[in-house]
């Protein structure tokens, strides 16, 4: 009976902003932090979609947001859909993307947030880091070496 009425608790690693350069150990890690930036792709589109439909309705929050930053919502949403499937080039082109939109807003409206510009960054970058390593994961889980799966020919 010494065992009954116990639970065996399971500590997972909590992903969080602070621990973007950490060692990735295993897939479930990697999964972790390329969500990051399925997520930031996704709040990226969700504002710019929230403020073109503003200024549709007369609301300008910003400058510079009309129907041609429906584009930049789609992709986002493409980008994130793309980092949710794992893609690592997506993942690069989501930071390349949101890094010259960062610019371009400062050069050309004079507005700049830099703590959500670094958060988002560090986001990104997780999500790069976290889909070439499920990508190394993966490959070192099919090996056939490994797998016992050998042909001899």
């Amino acid at each position: 009976m010494a065992g009954v009425g116990r639970q065996e608790i399971t500590v997972s690693r909590q992903s969080n902003v602070f621990n973007f350069w950490s060692k990735i150990n295993n897939i479930d890690e990697a999964k972790d932090f390329s969500r990051e930036g399925f997520v930031a792709a996704l709040i990226c589109a969700g504002i710019t979609l929230a403020l073109v439909l503003l200024s549709f309705a007369g609301v300008s929050l910003l400058p510079g947001f009309n129907a041609f930053a429906l584009m930049d919502v789609a992709l986002f949403a493409g980008l994130a859909w793309g980092i949710y499937r794992y893609s690592r080039i997506c993942a690069v082109l989501a930071l390349a993307l949101y890094v010259a939109e960062q610019a371009n807003n400062v050069m050309s409206f004079n507005t700049y947030n830099a703590v959500m510009a670094v958060l988002f960054i560090i986001f990104f970058v997780k999500s790069i880091r976290g889909t070439f390593a499920y990508h190394r994961f993966k490959a070192a889980n099919a090996d056939p070496v490994s797998s016992g799966n050998l042909t001899s020919g």
